[in-house]
């Protein structure tokens, strides 16, 4: 559900370090998952909509499988890019907080705007949440979209039109849940920032 993700990249140089912790533990569990990932795991873990309400694990786990070894690496690219600044920031609960929020949000997104029998899988909808969580801190961190610098609260924009005007598109994509994974990350570090009183915009 992440291909789209492709268009983004990091304007900041990101290393990785001992303590982080929440990120590290992500990427390598999404890693593991997908080296012993099953037919079985896939039927019983991902996203199918029409089960998922009656089956609620199914919004958590999902966020472990991705479908190719190219769906993982965006996917574990975008986090480590990210992930590893928005943690330091805000520190392992409250990243972990977004993080698994954001991609339940997204899957009850997928659920809603899908037919029965679809099924979604991916961390994507967790990582637009990130997106969203820093357009609320960092609205003026440049990243790159289509090669052109742009503050990520312009990025943030541009990719809520782009996923909302997707949405029922025939390509393979779950537009649904980064759209809902994006607006939950937003609304997730919005409150928090208001409930702080530190307030940028």
């Amino acid at each position: 559900m992440s291909k789209s993700l492709q268009r983004i990249e990091y304007g900041r140089g990101a290393s990785v370090r001992v303590g982080d912790m929440v990120v590290l533990g992500i990427f390598f569990l999404c890693i593991l998952a997908f080296l012993f990932e099953s037919r079985e795991m896939v039927l019983n873990f991902a996203l199918i909509t029409g089960l998922d309400f009656a089956e609620p694990w199914r919004f958590l786990t999902s966020m472990f499988l991705h479908s190719s070894l190219r769906h993982l690496f965006f996917n574990m690219f975008a986090l480590l890019m990210f992930g590893l600044y928005l943690e330091r920031k805000i520190g392992k609960t409250m990243f972990l907080l977004i993080y698994l929020l954001s991609g339940i949000i997204g899957g009850i997104g997928f659920e809603l705007f899908n037919e029965p029998g679809v099924m979604g899988l991916g961390a994507s909808g967790a990582i637009y949440g990130m997106i969203g969580a820093l357009v609320v801190l960092e609205p003026r961190m440049f990243v790159y979209v289509y090669f052109v610098p742009v503050p990520i609260a312009v990025a943030g924009l541009l990719y809520a039109v782009i996923e909302l005007t997707s949405i029922g598109a025939a390509d393979n994509i779950g537009h649904a849940a980064h759209l809902f994974g994006l607006v939950g990350g937003f609304a997730i570090a919005k409150i928090q920032q208001r409930l702080r009183g530190e307030e940028l915009w």
